[in-house]
C-alpha cells in the first residue's frame, strides 16, 4: 500500500473478506451474486479505523434484510 501511495496510484484489491481488507480501504464495493452488479459502495475514508468493520457489517446486514424481502415477494433477481 505504501507504493500506491508514493506514486499516487489507485490499487483495486478483490477479497471475499472484508475483514481483510477493511483496515486498508478507501471504499469498499459489494457486488451482487451472481457477481452482475454493485449492490452497496461503502465509503470509508471518513471512518475511524475502529469502526469500519461495524459500518460494513451494518449495512451488509441491510442489504441482506433487503433481499430476504425481495425473495418473499417473488421480486426478480431474488432467486425466486
Amino acid at each position: 500500500m505504501t507504493i500506491a501511495h508514493e506514486r499516487g496510484k489507485t490499487v483495486i484489491l478483490v477479497d471475499h473478506s472484508v475483514e481483510a481488507v477493511a483496515p486498508y480501504a478507501d471504499r469498499i464495493y459489494i457486488m451482487s451474486y451472481p457477481p452482475t452488479r454493485v449492490e452497496a459502495s461503502i465509503d470509508l475514508r471518513k471512518t475511524e479505523p475502529g469502526k469500519r468493520l461495524s459500518l460494513v457489517y451494518s449495512i451488509l446486514s441491510e442489504l441482506g434484510r433487503r433481499e430476504a424481502l425481495g425473495a418473499t415477494r417473488g421480486e426478480p433477481g431474488t432467486g425466486t
